[in-house]
């Protein structure tokens, strides 16, 4: 593992650091609401019947269809959201399966280049061992020398079980400089690291089994989604066409409300007052009428 930077690490749970920042963080590890002061109430409550433009046709939207209509519009929202938390879930464990992948290259890499090359070899002491929150491995925490007799901390992946080192245990060690030029940056890992395998890793094990659910959880949520909107856009398109006599008093209705304001125009729908830059009603959305 990298060694003498305490801004490295696992995910928060205590690895690799140093030059490159090892692994990730830790060494240790609507609508929108439209209001008028001089708005008039509608004569209708938002669930009440009521004439309205969908998809080009003049339909009638009874209570039941308008509340379930609207219901079904705040799942959409809140099934929308789940969406796109387990999606970035999905995201955020792939990246960090990466980056582990990434440091197990380069730090066997540095491990074989250095059980062929002497020079490259230091001996560290073990200050302890630490155990993965959601696992049964251990990573060991470790100091070693600079050529100046600086003490520079490390500590690896978590592939160690209890008992394979102890507090006060020494541990060969596997560097990117030679031993004479050992400094606080110098990045090192156990020398037998050279034979982990990286589906030993319980941050891997972790991270590999949060990328499964998440991906199964987002793709289930996607349908869940579509299903959702597809339903609510059916409930008005199903909708029965508005007669002639409910289009009619539905006009009158809207007639015998208080005019509207200089500047706005009222929907003949759904009674709403809207700005005279819209084409449609804030309210229902029906295109307006000229």
């Amino acid at each position: 593992m990298p060694s003498g930077h305490s801004s490295g690490g696992h995910f928060g749970g205590g690895s690799f650091s140093g030059s490159r920042g090892g692994h990730f963080g830790g060494s240790h590890g609507s609508f929108s609401s439209h209001s008028h002061s001089n708005v008039t109430r509608s004569y209708r409550s938002w669930f009440a019947p009521r004439v309205m433009v969908f998809g080009g046709r003049t339909i009638y939207m009874g209570s039941g269809r308008a509340s379930a209509a609207s219901v079904l519009g705040i799942f959409v929202v809140l099934a929308i959201i789940a969406t796109a938390f387990a999606g970035l879930t999905w995201s955020d464990a792939g990246d960090k399966i990466g980056i582990i992948k990434e440091d197990y290259a380069i730090y066997q890499t540095m491990a074989e280049y250095a059980d062929a090359h002497s020079d490259y070899q230091t001996i560290g002491s073990v200050t302890g061992v630490e155990c993965y929150e959601e696992g049964s491995n251990y990573c060991i925490f470790y100091t070693f020398k600079t050529a100046d007799d600086k003490t520079v901390e490390g500590y690896s992946f978590y592939v160690y079980h209890l008992n394979d080192y102890k507090k006060g245990d020494s541990v060969v060690l596997a560097i990117d400089t030679t031993k004479d030029k050992i400094n606080m940056t110098t990045e090192s890992v156990p020398l037998d690291f050279k034979d982990a395998n990286i589906e030993n890793d319980d941050e891997y094990i972790h991270y590999q089994a949060v990328y499964k659910i998440a991906r199964i959880a987002t793709m289930g949520l996607i349908g869940f989604t579509l299903l959702l909107i597809v339903s609510t856009v059916l409930v008005p398109l199903t909708a029965k066409k508005a007669t002639a006599e409910q289009i009619a008093e539905n006009k009158q209705n809207n007639a015998n409300n208080q005019s509207a304001p200089e500047g706005t125009w009222r929907c003949e729908y759904c009674n709403a007052l809207n700005d005279n830059g819209k084409e449609r009603c804030d309210g229902c959305g029906a295109k307006r009428q000229k």
